[in-house]
């Protein structure tokens, strides 16, 4: 919410979510945890740290905007509850994997204005923790994308530097670490 109303905005600092429900569902225990939440909590994981993953790797630059505007859709707990209706045909909702995105019309976000990259690492460490609480090489090759987007674009003489316009290849430096 933004002053009392409802925004689509999906902002960099929520991708530590998913390496919080991964962690989760694969340490609580059964008696704290019951298996269709330890279920939920996983395909939860899964689909929003695909959805950062993406938010980066449609990027010319492949590095991720500080701030998306999603498309309004329908709520995850209702696409769900129709799958579990209809007999759980395929994957789960918000789990299917269709790829980067480089045409921005293609795209079911906008970036907020210049598609900033502020050097934060919760995509990354997200991706870290459903590699090692999943032990797909998919999240750890994820992973290794970003780092040399990263190394690519941010990296300075003396450190490393946030970045202006991540749809582009070169991004703008910021004189700017925060």
């Amino acid at each position: 919410m933004n002053h009392q109303t409802v925004t689509h905005d999906f902002e960099h600092l929520a991708c530590f979510l998913p390496g919080l429900l991964a962690l989760g569902a694969h340490t609580i225990p059964d008696d704290y945890l019951p298996a269709k939440v330890r279920e939920r909590h996983k395909w939860a994981a899964e689909g929003l740290a695909y959805t950062c993953y993406i938010a980066y790797a449609d990027q010319k630059s492949g590095l991720g905007p500080d701030k998306l505007g999603m498309n309004q859709g329908t709520r995850w707990v209702e696409k769900l509850a129709v799958w579990e209706d209809g007999g759980r045909i395929s994957v789960p909702p918000g789990l299917k994997e269709e790829g980067p995105l480089k045409n921005r019309k293609e795209r079911d976000y906008a970036l907020h204005s210049w598609g900033s990259y502020f050097l934060r690492p919760e995509t990354v460490e997200s991706i870290y923790y459903m590699w090692k609480t999943t032990g797909e090489e998919k999240w750890r090759e994820r992973g290794y994308e970003i780092f040399v987007a990263l190394e690519r674009h941010a990296r300075t003489q003396y450190g490393y530097t946030s970045v202006a316009h991540v749809d582009m290849d070169p991004v703008r430096p910021l004189d700017d670490m925060p």
